[in-house]
């Protein structure tokens, strides 16, 4: 009698219940990765600081754009180098830190190996960007201003040429 108890009564309870532990256990995963999603959308923001422009004559964007992803609890940034020759620009993926005002970012793994050494304010980021490539060496002196997205994204809604 015992033994039919605890087949037919108890064992299935017991899996039931671990189900439903498995269940909750998922669930709360999955909040607690949606919770810290929104978290970063709260703290981070994506600026754009850009000298890009429209030269009418040749029908061509020219210009430097950078675009940086700020977390108001991390010095780590992370962004990307645009270069425009044309419509679509050559992009180069960068990563670093911004301590105070002083944004220090690099990208080692690129052919190009581009060093940024800038200041950061509100709405300018003035600084040097170096990079390499084979055996010749590039500098170009930055004094981005801050604008309200890359012009790609600005070109797709209509904002720009």
């Amino acid at each position: 009698m015992r033994r039919v108890l605890l087949v037919y009564v108890w064992l299935p309870i017991l899996v039931m219940a671990t189900m439903l532990l498995g269940a909750c256990a998922i669930a709360n995963e999955e909040q607690e990765t949606n919770l810290e999603q929104e978290t970063e959308s709260q703290t981070c923001e994506t600026v754009v600081f850009s000298d890009a422009r429209y030269i009418e004559e040749a029908g061509d964007v020219v210009g430097t754009e950078i675009v940086l992803r700020l977390c108001r609890d991390s010095d780590v940034v992370t962004g990307q180098w645009d270069e425009y020759q044309g419509y679509n620009p050559e992009t180069t993926h960068l990563s670093g830190t911004l301590q105070d005002t002083t944004l220090q970012m690099r990208a080692p793994e690129e052919r190009l190996r581009p060093i940024l050494q800038a200041e950061l304010e509100d709405a300018t980021l003035r600084g040097e960007l170096k990079w390499s490539l084979g055996n010749s060496l590039g500098t170009k002196n930055l004094n981005l201003l801050r604008v309200p997205g890359r012009w790609e994204d600005l070109r797709r809604e209509g904002q720009r040429p």
